[in-house]
């Protein structure tokens, strides 16, 4: 799954809340590029939602 371009595009981690130019959703970790154009890659274990063209999605942490 994957944002591009969407100024609806966000992912809330640990860290807070934080709107995206895209997100990328692999097996183990989502990677992301911030609006800025900086890069990072999270661990989905870290994600507690994010949002793709306005669809959320729930966590990924395992209970």
């Amino acid at each position: 799954m994957s944002a591009k371009d969407d100024d609806s595009s966000w992912v809330n981690a640990i860290d807070g809340k934080t709107f995206v130019k895209k997100i990328t959703i692999t097996d183990l970790n989502a990677r992301i590029i911030l609006l800025c154009g900086d890069k990072l890659t999270l661990p989905l274990e870290q994600i507690e939602s994010y949002c793709i063209k306005g669809s959320v999605y729930k966590s990924f942490r395992y209970i």
